[in-house]
């Protein structure tokens, strides 16, 4: 709601940036983008919400456009705000770009359309003449600047946003809530029957999580969090040099296998999802050791982060592998796609930052990769 108040908010005021110049409307079309974003991002209804009160606040706020092309312009660009939310929920190929792409030219042409179809009827009605000349001069030879400007800004836009987790997967289904539960329940049993054969740390892997730990710099009372402990191998390492240690993950073998790996701390570990994970008292350090790229929602990642940790409390993301290889064993073996290829570390920031700023630790070589950040 507070998204769609914004984008309807830009629909009147991207307008009124252009009506010192002659017929700027019909030419840099400023009142499509916020109604076409807001399908994209949105979904069908809000689009069509934003579409078609942009042009009436407008004109009843400015005076433009004048009341007479009102209705026309509510038809055409609601439209753009519908179809733009449902040909991008249901155009699904190989590569996300031509998907906008794809859902944007379509979704222009549907609104164009529509709105060539309102302006035959009304000439009708005036018994003027109305032609295909008339409609394709109007609507694409005087509006080419407007249309090149949909057609680079959007997609730059959308593409930015997916980027950075703003867009989600989710946020492409007509029910987000359930495709969540869904992924949720893969997600388990994924890990569920990968448990027996879950590969041991190799000594060199221990070596390298013992480099990050260090950098790092913990302090013994600190209270840490481990999200996705798998088998407990960094929950293991830390609890042995005495910290106080809560291990968490999805999967109830994972639990059990951590727990025959160390039977002395069995109240370390908890079978808990995350993002729906609770606690009174604030962790001074959340730490991910080969999990973090299976939170395709970093959005809620990050949320769930800033609520759990202390004011300049710390998240650390740390891989015991290079990210060339650890992204190709993640594309060549995750057929039921509960992972996302790992980013730079400041690529991976920039999903992060509003809660988080960066610590001067965050690097990657040859042997790992650490992402070190703070609470602000």
């Amino acid at each position: 709601m507070t998204e769609a108040a914004l984008l309807l908010a830009l629909g009147i005021l991207l307008p009124m940036a252009f009506h010192g110049i002659p017929n700027a409307g019909q030419i840099f079309l400023p009142m499509h983008i916020p109604a076409l974003l807001a399908g994209f991002m949105l979904g069908p209804l809000w689009g069509l919400f934003v579409g078609t009160m942009s042009p009436f606040l407008s004109s009843l706020l400015t005076g433009m456009p004048a009341m007479a092309m009102m209705p026309g312009m509510v038809l055409e660009i609601g439209l753009y705000g519908l179809f733009s939310g449902l040909l991008y929920r249901l155009v699904r190929t190989r590569s996300y770009l031509f998907d906008i792409y794809l859902a944007l030219i379509l979704s222009l042409l549907v609104g164009k359309c529509g709105r060539g179809i309102y302006d035959l009827l009304l000439y009708t009605e005036r018994g003027d003449a109305y032609g295909f000349a008339i409609f394709f001069t109007t609507y694409f030879v005087t509006a080419w600047p407007g249309l090149l400007i949909q057609l680079t800004v959007v997609p730059a836009l959308l593409t930015a946003l997916t980027e950075t987790g703003f867009l989600r997967s989710e946020d492409r289904s007509f029910l987000p809530y359930l495709e969540g539960r869904a992924l949720a329940r893969r997600e388990v049993d994924y890990f569920n029957a990968l448990a027996p054969s879950y590969p041991e740390k190799t000594l060199a892997q221990k070596a390298e999580i013992m480099r990050l730990i260090e950098e790092a710099g913990f302090k013994k009372e600190d209270r840490l969090l481990e999200v996705g402990c798998g088998d407990g191998a960094l929950a293991r390492i830390l609890l042995a040099q005495g910290y106080d240690v809560h291990a968490i993950d999805v999967s109830l073998k994972m639990i059990e296998r951590a727990r025959a790996k160390d039977p002395g701390n069995e109240a370390h570990y908890e079978v808990r999802d995350f993002l729906a994970y609770e606690e009174k008292e604030p962790y001074d350090a959340i730490l991910l050791l080969d999990s973090y790229p299976h939170f395709l929602d970093t959005r809620a990642f990050r949320r769930k982060c800033n609520d759990l940790l202390r004011k300049g409390g710390r998240l650390l993301i740390l891989e015991d592998r290079p990210r060339k290889e650890l992204n190709a064993i993640l594309l060549g073996k995750d057929k039921a796609r509960l992972s996302r290829p790992l980013q730079s570390p400041g690529r991976e920031w920039t999903r992060l930052w509003p809660s988080f700023r960066k610590e001067r630790t965050s690097r990657e070589d040859g042997k790992g990769y650490l992402l070190a950040l703070r609470k602000r």
